[in-house]
């Protein structure tokens, strides 16, 4: 949350049943008095879910503040601030970071940082993880998601990797780049491109370019295919791919309109 958020934040915006924080508003500070301000955008009006050690802290924390306001003869209520000093007014943004965030970072051997940098490194710490970046964004209340992204873009590169990973894992296969000699063991899933029958290199428009390579046959089209044309719409022969438990084998396939052009120049030149 932002600071104005958490400033502004009262005990009756936290529901412990739901273990969840609405903001609704942002605490401001105009013509010498407080005011509570609508959110920075319409996506900042939003919910957060709590975990369980975050609501242990905040109970703990009414507990203490319950105690110092009877100290002078006043009671806790739903519409007291989350947090202020201890006559229960709002408290200064720039004296919490003076006075509480900036002897807290030197405590803790931290270099000195903004307080809105918290926001940043939770963001960044979400993404690392692998949080989807659409949560990350409502949770910090961005009004697009590509406004997070550009903003923590320096998070991003390593997820790619990753969810590439994660696609070979879902398709049940190992990285192209495998030895020419095929898997080692025939059970372990690779994937693995036929080569159209000798019959078909008419209809393919080419002929064989290269050695046969591969155990079971040849493992690459007979020509490398143009990435500007759509083989499928051309009704050229395309590929099937093996997926463990679905597929015995790896099979051709072609389109109805290519089966019906083949049998034509078929009967054509016998």
């Amino acid at each position: 949350m932002r600071q104005g958020e958490l400033l502004g934040l009262r005990w009756r915006d936290i529901d412990w049943t739901a273990r969840r924080v609405a903001v609704h508003h942002t605490l401001v500070r105009l013509h010498v008095r407080w005011w509570l301000g609508e959110p920075k955008t319409t996506k900042s009006a939003r919910s957060i879910d709590l975990t369980d050690p975050t609501l242990d802290l905040l109970r703990t924390h009414r507990a203490h503040q319950a105690e110092r306001r009877l100290a002078i003869g006043h009671r806790v209520t739903d519409d007291d601030f989350v947090f202020s000093d201890d006559a229960g007014e709002p408290l200064w943004g720039r004296h919490v970071t003076t006075r509480e965030f900036g002897p807290l970072l030197r405590q803790a051997e931290l270099p000195p940082i903004r307080f809105h940098d918290l926001r940043h490194t939770f963001a960044t710490l979400q993404l690392t993880a692998g949080t989807n970046p659409k949560i990350v964004s409502e949770v910090l209340g961005h009004e697009e998601v590509a406004i997070t992204l550009d903003r923590y873009s320096h998070a991003l590169p390593t997820l790619q990797v990753e969810a590439m990973g994660r696609l070979d894992a879902v398709l049940g296969r190992s990285p192209l780049d495998v030895p020419d000699e095929g898997p080692a063991d025939p059970s372990q899933t690779e994937l693995w491109v036929d080569q159209a029958p000798a019959s078909w290199s008419a209809f393919d428009g080419g002929s064989d370019k290269g050695p046969d390579k591969g155990p079971a046959g040849p493992r690459r089209a007979t020509r490398k295919p143009d990435p500007s044309v759509n083989r499928a719409d051309e009704g050229e022969v395309g590929t099937a791919y093996r997926i463990p438990g679905e597929m015995s084998h790896v099979s051709q396939l072609r389109t109805p309109s290519a089966s019906k052009r083949h049998m034509r120049r078929m009967r054509q030149d016998p």
